[in-house]
Formats: C-alpha cells, structure tokens, sequence
C-alpha cells in the first residue's frame, strides 16, 4: 500500500532520497580521491529568480528515460556521514550543499570543469525546450484543431498538460544552469533578460 500526501507518493520519495545519499557519499569519496578540498568558511551566494517555475503545479511526472536530471557533479573532501531527518529539524539530504565553485565552498581552479559541465546542460535543456515547444504547436494544430471526437481533443489537452509540464521542469533546470554561469562570469550580466 502507497502512503500518499497531496498526491505525492511518500515512498517514491523516500526511496529517492535513499539513492541520492548514495550518491552523495559516491561524491565525497570521489572528492577525496582527486583531492579537491573544500572550503567551509566561503558563504553561499544564492542567486534571486529562480523560483519563478517552482509555482508550476507538476500534476504528472514526465518520463525520466528521455530526460537526465540536473545532476551537480563537482568535488570537496572526507565522505561526509549519511544524512538523515532528525527530531531537532531539517537535515534531508537533498540539504546538503554540494561543493562546486560557483556555490563559492571549493576553490575557483575547477571552475572550468562545472563550465563546461554547466554548459553542456543549459544547451541540453534549451535543445528540449525547442522539442517539446514544437510536439505542443502539433498538438494543437495537427490533433486538436482537427479533432473529429470529443476523446481525441480530450487525450490532447492531458498531452499539452504533461508537456507543459515537462517546458516548466526545463525551463527551473536551465534557467539553474544559467544563474550559475553567471556566478561563474562566462555570461555577462547586461546580457540578463
């Protein structure tokens, strides 16, 4: 039996988290490996904006097979202890600050590793955009538009719903991969629209 809150599959989430302390501590050990230290006293600079695709309702999970995650691979030291909830308060594991230059806690030399990584992502994202901009224009101009049943136009509209769905999770990814560019000065911020 699922245990559901507001819609959201409680063990799915937990079993998220379980994978994603793993490898975290996959992370840390690879950071101590190729010894890159990290730099605990450089405060975090958050980047206003990006919550502007947080309020998009995401009714349907797209398909993760066609869609890698906005994973942030980067370096720092010692495997850090697995990361759990505590009575006291939040300490989740996706929390946890992982160590790349441009959140300011590991030195600036590896910035052109998370360039070229950070890089590689916007143009990903913005290359999924395109496609799914141009499956939503068919959905209605090719389907909806000449729709013989009131089922085709129905089944149409829950397409457009997923692949709004799916533009809003690239946008919140690229515009991420965009405000760290930005924090690593590779786009100029007159550039900023």
């Amino acid at each position: 039996m699922c245990r559901k809150r507001g819609g959201v599959n409680m063990e799915a989430i937990e079993k998220d988290r379980g994978q994603l302390t793993v490898l975290y501590l996959e992370l840390r050990r690879a950071q101590q490996a190729a010894n890159v230290m990290e730099n605990n006293n450089a405060p975090f600079v958050d980047v206003d904006g990006l919550n502007i695709w947080d309020d998009v309702e995401l009714d349907i999970i797209p398909n993760s097979d066609d869609m890698p995650l906005d994973s942030d691979a980067a370096s720092g030291t010692a495997p850090a202890p697995a990361p759990t909830r505590n009575a006291l308060g939040p300490s989740a594991i996706e929390d946890y600050l992982i160590p790349l230059p441009s959140n300011g806690n590991v030195d600036i030399c590896h910035r052109n590793l998370e360039l070229s990584f950070r890089s590689s992502r916007a143009e990903h994202h913005l290359a999924r955009i395109r496609e799914l901009i141009a499956e939503k224009s068919f959905q209605y101009s090719h389907v909806m538009r000449v729709s013989p049943r009131k089922g085709t136009t129905t089944r149409s509209q829950a397409s457009i719903k997923k692949l709004n769905t799916e533009i809003a999770l690239h946008c919140r990814m690229y515009a991420r991969c965009r405000a760290r560019l930005i924090l690593l000065g590779v786009i100029n911020l007159a550039s900023r629209s």
